[in-house]
């Protein structure tokens, strides 16, 4: 369920890229910063096409933050409480014996998930700045060798013929999909745990379980299959346990 729910999350934000990229290209068309004239004029179209476009790209990655930071309550909170399930049911009662985090808890979970140390908002606005130069300096090029709009916007969006793999919109696209699966995957496990943490009476420990593929980290894949107490010192090995896995 978990990587049903990723995949339709990054198909959102790929959605909302895809209208970025457009709505870049079309501001390249309306500057044409290409037009005939002097220098000064080419410049000043520059510079107006650099300050709408910014404007554009910080105002839908703040969209991507939001959008993911939704993301990340609802996952938390679902978690949350299969993880309680879990844990009766691992105890083969009929009673209920774990309890969930209170709502305070899960909402200061939802605003401390880390994603390589860092929370998602920094990283959305990392990209953005990143596409932001890149945008810049694809059109500074683009202008020196001569290019027209068609060949300038090719660089920014890419080219049918390529599947619009071939501009410089490709990097923000796999970035913001590794960013949408780590931030599910690190809020669900952050609930996991805090939900554990709340009932360490019920429990022995811990055991990694990394799912072995090709985006598995050389941490994880150490640690699959490893065991931890409550405390989270090592059992039967001297591996420490490490932040929780990201995908």
């Amino acid at each position: 369920n978990l990587e049903r729910l990723k995949a339709d999350e990054v198909k959102m934000v790929l959605a909302i890229l895809e209208d970025l990229s457009k709505d870049l290209a079309e501001k390249i068309a309306d500057a044409d910063p290409t037009g005939v004239g002097p220098s000064t004029y080419r410049q000043r179209r520059m510079a107006a096409l650099f300050e709408a476009v910014n404007k554009t790209i910080k105002s839908t990655y703040r969209q991507l933050n939001k959008t993911t930071g939704n993301i990340v309550k609802g996952v938390i909170t679902a978690e949350a409480k299969a993880a309680a399930l879990a844990i009766n049911a691992g105890a083969y009662s009929g009673v209920m014996l774990a309890g969930l985090p209170t709502t305070a808890q899960l909402q200061a979970i939802a605003s401390e998930v880390l994603i390589m140390g860092s929370p998602s908002k920094e990283w959305w606005g990392q990209q953005a700045g990143d596409l932001e130069n890149r945008f810049k300096t694809q059109i500074r090029q683009g202008m020196v060798l001569g290019e027209g709009v068609d060949e300038l916007t090719a660089r920014i969006r890419g080219t049918k013929a390529n599947d619009f793999k071939d501009g410089i919109m490709a990097l923000p696209r796999s970035r913001a999909e590794a960013l949408v699966r780590s931030s599910v995957q690190s809020a669900s496990n952050a609930a996991r745990l805090n939900t554990f943490s709340a009932n360490a009476d019920l429990l022995n420990g811990y055991q990694w379980l990394a799912t072995l593929d090709g985006r598995t980290s050389d941490t994880c894949k150490a640690r699959s299959g490893l065991r931890w107490d409550v405390d989270f010192e090592p059992v039967g090995d001297d591996k420490t346990w490490s932040a929780a896995p990201a995908q």
